[in-house]
């Protein structure tokens, strides 16, 4: 939350993660989930292929594993499983 409330104007500005430059700092983005923050990313409450649970499953496993990754390649922690 915090980045996110130090980047809100370059975001609001249509900045994406894409772009690697949020016009202050060079920032890059490993996984981009602006395009999950709205309702429209997602098709009912099902466990179906595009349902809300598949999805949020699929973009929370996706910042864990980058969010991991980025730890281990600084040694700061072992591998941990999600769980």
């Amino acid at each position: 939350r915090k980045w996110y409330d130090e980047h809100r104007e370059a975001i609001l500005r249509g900045w994406s993660a894409g772009d690697g430059d949020d016009g202050d700092n060079n920032v890059q983005i490993l996984f981009d989930v602006i395009p999950y923050m709205h309702p429209g990313c997602y098709s009912g409450y099902g466990d179906d292929e595009e349902g809300f649970y598949t999805i949020y499953s699929m973009v929370f496993s996706e910042i864990y594993h980058e969010e991991q990754e980025g730890w281990l390649s600084e040694g700061n922690i072992e591998e941990m499983p999600l769980g």
